[in-house]
């Protein structure tokens, strides 16, 4: 009748580490996230991450016996993936430059409107320094093509980049769309600019590359796409 404990065998796949994000959080969120992610690896056989800095940050931080640690990083989304090679079969692979280019006026940055993806200070600012002017003379359109997940925050966002190119039509924001959608609008664009500073992942930057957009990114540790 005695009832024993069997322990199973565990596999921690860690989302990104955040103890390290100690700005995002309270005091008492950074003891909780350090606690129970020093709980998880510890009890785990195997621990995945999604980019090396996140694996490098949980061995470095939290010593374990485990003796497996792997590095996965996320897929292309099939949607985006079928919505990508649909438009490059259309094409019959004769893509040269000057076809990319053609039609390609967006300068983009596709991401939730929120503090964390900092994108008042890494691509409205960066809009506005560059200028209106400069821009228009090119053809180029800044766009934020994404949610309003923080209101306040995506207010600023906006009222400062339609202050900073006040005509009709000289930006646009978007809320973030379907595979069709997003198919669409990097078919437009140019410019891919990634502004947050971390990503554990980070989906965007992967999925315009499906369309052929260069990014351009924070150069930090911390940015798992890097590592594909």
């Amino acid at each position: 009748d005695d009832i024993g404990i069997v322990t199973l065998p565990m596999v921690h796949l860690n989302f990104r580490v955040y103890y390290e994000q100690p700005e995002q959080m309270q005091d008492d969120d950074v003891e909780f996230y350090l606690r129970e992610e020093i709980s998880a690896v510890t009890r785990s056989t195997s621990v995945v991450a999604l980019t090396q800095a996140d694996l490098d940050a949980l061995d470095l931080a939290i010593p374990t016996s485990c003796q497996e640690r792997h590095v996965l990083a996320p897929p292309l989304r099939s949607d985006v993936e079928v919505a990508a090679k649909s438009i490059f079969d259309a094409s019959a692979g004769s893509i040269t430059a000057a076809s990319w280019a053609r039609g390609r006026k967006y300068i983009t940055c596709c991401a939730r409107v929120c503090e964390e993806k900092n994108i008042l200070n890494g691509f409205v600012q960066l809009m506005e320094v560059i200028g209106y002017e400069k821009l228009a003379a090119k053809g180029y359109v800044p766009l934020i093509f994404g949610r309003q997940t923080s209101p306040d925050y995506a207010k600023k966002c906006v009222d400062r980049l339609k202050s900073a190119f006040p005509k009709e039509g000289a930006c646009e924001i978007r809320d973030f769309g379907d595979a069709k959608a997003m198919a669409e609008m990097w078919s437009k664009t140019k410019l891919n600019i990634h502004s947050s500073v971390y990503e554990s992942y980070g989906m965007v930057p992967v999925e315009a590359a499906a369309f052929n957009v260069p990014t351009l990114c924070h150069n930090g540790k911390i940015m798992g796409f890097c590592d594909l």
